[in-house]
């Protein structure tokens, strides 16, 4: 399918949608940016879930190329530049040649979910000669995360290096919430977006009142959420086990039933020798899709899942975030609001405190 091209009143939304997650996103506010005649080419990838009926009416579905690109590497491996140079422009070849019908069109919009990472930057640049109104939808923590002095110095690195590197220009983490070519941003929690940009429109993603209830008997249940620290080179695998092993020591004793939901680009089995009875969730569903109501206590390690129970009106003081990685500084209006822990020598005092709380 493709625009008619003796239609040019049309407006065409160019989507970029990489998880179940985002496609949970766009249907909160897609009423407020697509209209039901508008013709949509939805870019999206092997992971992006199920799109509903409605926009597989007037929509193009394009498969994005399977890539790995991990800037960083360079560091370690400088001949990788060759590769991601060759990546950049399989990229553009590909986007280039979606993105000409545009021109038959008389206005279009790009609709992302931040702009951290080189596909929807370089998607961006493909767009832009269109001149389109660029929407983001908030999709974690990210858009809540405040730079820090580091982060600035990076920003300004990005700017200066990854175009000789690269022969493009990479922006540091996607600046995502406060891009400068950002028309308008939805965000679930607007008013704790850090260093705002002036010149975009903030909204808020509105949705429906949680109906909540108390589950029966949850007073001794309790639900973790485990983080792909590791796999992201953020934390080593043994800190990971011992962090978890000491938890669940701690809940064991005071006879939590415990239930563990790993992050779906977790690889579980580095846990596999410290479990014993903890119930484990289905590791692929969407977390959002869990009832969080059925347990007493939440603990967390800076998942975006928090937004999830902000959303839901979760008990703040029931949800127990502890800061075992860097970020964890970066993202203090959401983890101040919550009993908050940091992993030092009192650990297991805290914990044990914060579970008896």
């Amino acid at each position: 399918m493709s625009i008619d091209t003796q239609n040019k009143s049309i407006k065409t939304n160019v989507i970029l949608i990489l998880t179940p997650f985002h496609i949970v996103q766009f249907n909160k506010v897609k009423n407020e940016i697509i209209d039901h005649s508008d013709f949509n080419i939805i870019f999206h990838n092997k992971k992006s879930g199920n799109f509903d009926e409605e926009i597989k009416r007037n929509a193009e579905f394009n498969l994005l190329p399977d890539i790995e690109f991990n800037f960083f590497e360079i560091l370690y491996n400088p001949i990788k530049i060759f590769h991601y140079r060759s990546v950049i422009r399989q990229l553009r070849k590909y986007f280039i040649k979606h993105l000409s019908q545009l021109q038959r069109t008389k206005s279009s919009s790009l609709i992302v979910f931040s702009f951290h990472g080189i596909v929807p930057q370089i998607l961006r640049t493909e767009t832009q000669k269109f001149n389109p109104t660029i929407y983001e939808i908030e999709e974690g923590l990210s858009y809540y995360y405040k730079y820090s002095w580091l982060d600035k110095l990076l920003s300004v690195l990005y700017d200066i290096f990854t175009p000789l590197l690269l022969n493009y220009k990479l922006d540091y983490r996607g600046n995502p919430g406060r891009n400068k070519t950002t028309h308008i941003v939805y965000a679930r929690f607007p008013d704790l977006l850090p260093d705002k940009n002036k010149s975009i429109t903030y909204k808020k993603i509105r949705t429906p009142k949680p109906s909540l209830y108390n589950s029966e008997e949850n007073d001794k249940r309790i639900l973790i959420f485990t983080s792909p620290f590791s796999e992201y080179k953020l934390l080593s695998i043994e800190k990971e086990r011992d962090v978890l092993r000491k938890i669940l020591n701690i809940t064991r004793d005071m006879e939590y039933i415990t239930h563990i939901k790993f992050h779906p680009r977790e690889n579980k089995s580095k846990y596999t020798d410290i479990l014993k009875d903890e119930i484990l969730l289905e590791q692929s569903i969407d977390a959002e899709k869990i009832d969080y109501h059925k347990y007493n206590k939440i603990i967390h390690f800076g998942s975006s899942v928090i937004l999830d129970l902000f959303e839901k009106e979760f008990l703040r003081k029931h949800i127990i975030s502890i800061k075992i990685a860097r970020f964890s500084n970066n993202i203090k209006s959401f983890l101040n609001q919550t009993y908050c822990i940091d992993y030092n020598k009192d650990f297991k005092y805290s914990l044990a405190k914060a579970l008896d709380n």
